[in-house]
């Protein structure tokens, strides 16, 4: 349940979004918000500070607070449609351009404009090496042992009350502990289908699952995205004709294209899955990292509604802590309602388990109620970052430039002018140590050559600024080039 001063703030929020309180409109004073709702001024003041990081309100001296024009997301973030409307099955192997982007995206010495993990500056680091000291205190043993086949009990109990708070119901057998999300995806793709049978995927998609489904064999078929979700007839239609073995999709935060698919769009695939019999496996990676006001449940807590269970397609779910808390860690789960059985025996044969410590070190972390606070005040800072980020791109970036829609995570999607190749863009930028990753990285079938991935996953800077004047000067010259 969210603290006080959360629940006023959305409040407020709510009121800002629909209208009810305009831009510029007056706020009442600290004191008086107080009285009003009997609650103490430090509540009142965090209840604006949370409204001023997410860049709803701002203050003027001597003046008070003000609501601010709308949010960067209402003004300018569009969605950006599909150079395609059809799905495409890959032909091709660009698996030397995700690696060699991969490679470039590790290397320190590079403003971080490419990457998917957070800085430390945006994690609990100290909070975690205490729960790391006092279980290695208590639970010695855990450093000695395989432990589980299925992870701790602790973390999987512990999993099961979050994931519950997300109206995603599983018990602690239903969970086997994986060593991140990508692991997970890897045994249900493994389990689900064969080699040279077809694995559909939303495109653009996370360049390392590309990499997986390449390396197991599978034909990819990538069904293409707006950067506000997929065309759910062509979907419908591909699910008839039972074009493909297993889906793998993304609900929440998607990676790269930011998007939030709503409640309908959720019920339907869930609903449609169960019509066709056609199983999916759902990557959770970023569930955690839905924006404040943004229903955050993913498509498998739809489908445990289905009315008859016994005959519905079967949902793998799959998630991570390596994206909202450590990616050190690589902790990351498998759940299913179905037989769990066959995925602990593809687990065994691969590596047996996965590493003790840091499993109950989570544990402690997520007891200690730590990681609730962590998360609604990381999601206010990456949307405040994302915020940031978007602006310096519309300012700097030529004409024509477009950004999608980001409801939650933290990347920002951008197509390029006049279609411009980002590859010719990301080896400009690697000359003045930025890092970017292309779109070429995201599809293999070749559906987003004209657009980039940047990363908001560290903190706003003049570095960075600077860096984006950078970029859109390198873009401005490309296209005087051309």
């Amino acid at each position: 349940m969210a603290f006080k001063y959360q629940q006023l703030a959305q409040q407020i929020a709510h009121k800002i979004h629909v209208g009810e309180l305009p831009a510029g409109e007056a706020l009442s004073s600290l004191r008086r918000f107080a009285e009003h709702h009997s609650i103490s001024l430090s509540t009142a003041n965090k209840t604006y500070q949370w409204l001023e990081q997410q860049g709803l309100i701002h203050a003027r001296p001597k003046s008070g607070y003000f609501v601010r024009a709308a949010g960067i997301s209402a003004l300018h973030n569009q969605a950006i449609a599909s150079d395609h409307d059809q799905a495409v099955l890959v032909e091709q192997d660009t698996s030397d351009i995700i690696l060699n982007v991969h490679q470039n995206v590790m290397r320190k010495e590079l403003l971080p404009f490419g990457g998917g993990f957070l800085s430390p500056q945006f994690l609990p680091v100290q909070a975690l090496q205490r729960s790391l000291i006092r279980t290695a205190r208590r639970k010695p043993e855990s450093a000695y042992s395989y432990g589980h086949a299925q992870g701790d009990p602790s973390l999987r109990h512990a999993l099961c009350e979050r994931l519950a708070e997300r109206e995603c119901h599983f018990l602690p057998e239903q969970i086997i502990i994986t060593n991140g999300c990508l692991e997970a995806v890897t045994l249900s793709v493994m389990e689900l289908s064969a080699p040279g049978e077809t694995v559909a995927i939303f495109t653009p998609c996370y360049s390392g699952l590309l990499l997986s489904l390449h390396n197991l064999g599978r034909n990819i078929l990538e069904i293409p995205c707006a950067s506000d979700g997929p065309d759910m007839s062509v979907l419908e239609n591909l699910m008839a004709e039972q074009a493909f073995k297993v889906l793998i999709l993304s609900a929440i935060a998607y990676n790269p294209l930011g998007f939030n698919l709503s409640v309908e769009v959720k019920q339907r695939i869930a609903a449609l899955a169960h019509q066709y019999q056609s199983p999916l496996i759902e990557d959770d990676a970023y569930g955690e990292l839905a924006y404040h006001g943004q229903p955050n449940s993913p498509i498998v807590s739809y489908a445990s509604r289905q009315t008859d269970q016994k005959k519905s397609a079967p949902i793998i779910y799959c998630g991570s802590f390596s994206k909202a808390l450590t990616t050190g860690f690589r902790v990351g789960w498998l759940a299913t309602h179905g037989n769990i059985s066959p995925f602990i025996k593809r687990k065994l044969s691969i590596n047996l388990t996965s590493s003790q410590p840091p499993q109950v070190g989570l544990a402690d972390y997520l007891y200690s109620e730590g990681y609730r606070a962590h998360i609604n005040r990381l999601r206010g800072v990456l949307e405040r970052e994302i915020n940031c980020l978007s602006e310096a791109v519309l300012r700097h970036f030529p004409t024509g430039t477009q950004l999608g829609q980001v409801r939650g995570g933290m990347f920002v999607w951008v197509k390029l002018p006049e279609n411009l190749e980002s590859m010719d863009l990301y080896q400009a930028a690697l000359a003045h140590n930025i890092s970017l990753s292309p779109g070429e990285v995201f599809s293999m079938a070749g559906m987003a050559t004209h657009c980039i991935r940047l990363s908001a996953s560290h903190p706003w800077s003049d570095e960075r600024e600077a860096a984006v004047v950078v970029l859109g000067k390198l873009t401005e010259g490309l296209l005087r080039a051309r």
